[in-house]
């Protein structure tokens, strides 16, 4: 469940710009995306360290070993979403087209254009 919830706050700070690194923009450009990444993270380590809460959602507290492992496999989506968001800004030259199908077999008004 930690994982998860890493996951998606990772994803909320990938959302700040869809193409621009988080290099580029800072986490703190949007102050309520920083305060609710906070509390929502505070709210899952209430629901792991508090007895009552982690009992009604069956969960047991994690040690600091478990939770290097969380980030170790949570982290990877930055990663790739920052790949990702490099290819988006590349200039249209640079990008490898795909034929997909032969432009022979496309109906002829398609062809036209």
């Amino acid at each position: 469940m930690t994982v998860l919830v890493v996951v998606e706050m990772f994803n909320a700070l990938n959302n700040l710009s869809e193409n621009q690194s988080l290099l580029v923009i800072h986490p703190w450009s949007n102050l309520w995306l920083v305060g609710s990444i906070i509390l929502t993270m505070l709210l899952h380590v209430a629901v792991l360290y508090t007895e009552p809460l982690s009992a009604l959602f069956s969960v047991s507290p994690l040690t600091l070993a478990e939770w290097k492992v969380v980030l170790y496999l949570s982290f990877p989506v930055i990663l790739i979403d920052e790949v990702l968001k490099f290819f988006s800004r590349r200039p249209r030259a640079w990008s490898f087209p795909l034929r997909l199908w032969r432009r022979e077999m496309l109906p002829k008004e398609a062809r036209d254009n």
